[in-house]
């Protein structure tokens, strides 16, 4: 379903809307649009045809509470934290636009080479969600099962993971010629998104293994810990270095390489997490955590 609606719809929409239409940014949010309905669309779907939808309707027997003040707690405690985090990890994006604008002597095609790589970034990222799902839904079901092969299975679903990516990206850049003329009839935007292509295969590699290591802090009552990585990560560590190549003349006075700096911020802060994260995984009782996860979930049992 990810598969479909990030690569498929998105990169169609993303095509006809801003390339074929020219509707510029108000083309790009419609197509973020049109690709989350087209996701629920295929969830309620996929709902039905599993029979899960009556599951959710409340039965005239019981007259148990629906929502309750500890529940609620619960729900706040994981949705906040997860909310900061992904508004943490979105704004680095709208940075980055705001960035590039700003680079002393860019040229129209190299900003419009930019803008392109955000948006690839953002059909990329919609094709990764399938996995990034399946591999944290499956281990913290074995987790919360206290399954002793926990840890192993979930860097087994890492690495399988890591490598599918690694895959796709070897892909892409056989392909980028053809992708690079499909996205621009301009010479000039040509050259200059050839240049920070290699640059998205490397944010994609190293953001797959920064999400699926992510998905326990929340689980295991970390959230906070993980909305704090997230903001050093990119904004006290990654951002700063970008900015001051980027905007400043201290580094280099390349535009080439402003450009490349200031769409490589996210892969540094993915990386600086994923390192932290592992080191976290390693550190971590899987026993105990298994404990923990399974209190959790079935509390509403007691």
């Amino acid at each position: 379903t990810s598969l479909v609606t990030g690569l498929g719809i998105n990169g169609l929409c993303t095509y006809a809307f801003i390339l074929k239409f020219g509707w510029g940014i108000y083309g790009a949010a419609l197509a973020r649009i049109v690709v989350q309905l087209s996701r629920l669309c295929a969830y309620l779907l996929l709902m039905k045809k599993a029979g899960l939808i009556y599951i959710f309707r409340t039965s005239n027997v019981a007259r148990e509470q629906i929502l309750t003040r500890k529940e609620c707690w619960e729900f706040t405690g994981m949705a906040i934290p997860s909310l900061l985090s992904s508004l943490a990890g979105w704004l680095i994006f709208e940075l980055q636009i705001l960035a590039i604008t700003n680079i002393r002597g860019i040229s129209e095609a190299s900003l419009a080479a930019g803008a392109l790589w955000v948006q690839f970034e953002g059909a990329m990222a919609a094709a990764q969600e399938g996995w990034i799902y399946s591999a944290s839904m499956r281990s913290l079901n074995l987790l919360g099962r206290k399954d002793p092969g926990a840890c192993k299975a979930f860097w087994l679903f890492h690495n399988m993971s890591a490598v599918v990516v690694a895959a796709m990206n070897v892909l892409l850049l056989s392909l980028q010629s053809a992708l690079c003329s499909v996205v621009s009839d301009d010479l000039s935007v040509h050259r200059w998104f050839g240049q920070i292509f290699w640059l998205l295969t490397l944010h994609m590699q190293t953001r797959i293994s920064c999400l699926v290591t992510t998905v326990f802090f929340i689980p295991l009552g970390k959230g906070m810990l993980r909305t704090l990585i997230t903001f050093v990560s990119f904004y006290v560590i990654a951002a700063p270095i970008a900015l001051t190549i980027a905007l400043t003349d201290l580094i280099t006075n390349s535009v080439g390489i402003k450009l490349g700096a200031c769409v490589g911020c996210t892969s540094m802060a993915q990386l600086v997490q994923f390192l932290f994260n592992a080191v976290y995984l390693c550190r971590l009782d899987w026993h105990q955590a298994g404990m923990i996860i399974n209190q959790r979930a079935n509390a509403d049992r007691r």
